[in-house]
């Protein structure tokens, strides 16, 4: 968002209408190296800026309110004095002193082009379209998946965060990369079909060998109790922020077509194909703007800008996820309930297939 914005109520209107990514800058009328902006990063957190003139008078601060960031750049943008009085501010000058434009820290002062032009192949495609990876400094690895993936209308390539560094040697999601994509296992096009069929798969029928007090257990752990949701959904910091490197995969926006194109089999123990993962992440993508933000050898984690928040649809999407990777709920959260208020009630949802 930019400029035509000349009073305080649109100010803090367009606060509040920021979503996880999006960034607002007010410039001065008068001097072009003049301007206040903020960002709103994945994790929720406001990042907010100004600058006064020359690169060394550049200012940081962040915050969780959304009301306080609104006042204080409705304060800026009507020149009030001591308007930053209410934060305390940190002086990032240094970071563009060799910067001879001067641009506003954040998704902007990453060098996209510069990362594509030192992109490594890691495979390709069966239509011959490569695969690259690029690398990425400590901490950087979510703000740089935002610049490249705001780049994506240019470049065409969808940004995901590779495996992060682990203790043990392990396979890496470059492994997937297959000369013969498979394409057994097409989903079901009806989306209650489709997580029907994967609830059979990954968890089996209901009328199988199991005993009673197995088959107790199970309907006890696929229970959705009545939810205990807050106020707005929760903020998490994704599990794989730690990665050292970036996948680049010619793709749709949202990335959701990867693993079909890939022959991602990161649940080959549940014998889920590349084109069904794919046809998850679309509906949730249609439903609710998921993106693939990670994708390792065997883990996809998402953002979700826009989680379900009416509770009915919160247990409903949090039974989609347990058909889809039951281990978020027997390897990790414990039950359904606690998925839907933990995971699905928020901005991350992250699926790890044992």
């Amino acid at each position: 968002m930019a400029g035509r914005i000349s009073s305080a109520k649109q100010v803090r209107e367009a606060v509040w209408r920021l979503r996880r990514g999006d960034c607002l800058v007010l410039p001065c009328a008068a001097d072009e190296d003049c301007y206040a902006q903020v960002m709103l990063t994945l994790q929720g957190v406001y990042q907010v800026e100004y600058r006064v003139g020359s690169p060394d008078q550049h200012f940081q601060t962040r915050s969780l309110s959304a009301e306080a960031v609104g006042t204080i750049l409705a304060a800026w943008i009507e020149s009030l004095e001591g308007w930053q009085d209410a934060f305390s501010w940190k002086n990032i000058g240094a970071m563009f002193a060799d910067a001879a434009s001067g641009e506003a820290a954040g998704i902007e002062s990453v060098d996209v082009d510069g990362l594509l032009a030192s992109a490594t192949v890691r495979g390709a495609l069966p239509d011959g379209r490569e695969v690259r990876s690029v690398p990425v400094g400590p901490a950087q690895a979510v703000l740089t998946w935002q610049a490249l993936r705001a780049a994506h209308d240019r470049t065409g390539l969808w940004p995901f965060l590779a495996d992060p560094p682990a203790e043990r040697a392990r396979p890496e999601v470059w492994a997937h990369l297959l000369d013969d994509v498979r394409t057994e296992g097409r989903p079901p096009e009806d989306r209650d079909d489709l997580f029907v069929s994967l609830l059979a798969k990954t968890i089996g029928p209901d009328d199988d060998d199991r005993d009673e007090e197995e088959r107790k257990v199970l309907r006890d752990a696929l229970r959705c109790e009545q939810l205990v949701l807050r106020p707005r959904p929760v903020s998490r910091v994704p599990w794989a922020r730690a990665t050292r490197q970036i996948g680049l995969c010619p793709a749709a926006v949202g990335g959701w077509d990867i693993p079909e194109l890939m022959g991602w089999e990161g649940a080959v123990n549940f014998a889920i194909s590349g084109a069904e993962h794919s046809a998850v992440l679309e509906t949730w993508h249609r439903r609710y703007g998921a993106e693939l933000m990670a994708l390792t050898f065997d883990t996809v984690e998402l953002w979700v800008p826009n989680p379900p928040t009416d509770p009915g649809e919160v247990a409903s999407v949090a039974l989609e996820q347990v058909a889809y990777c039951p281990d978020a709920v027997f390897q990790g959260a414990g039950s359904v309930t606690a998925l839907a208020e933990q995971q699905v009630y928020s901005d991350t949802w992250s699926f790890w297939w044992d």
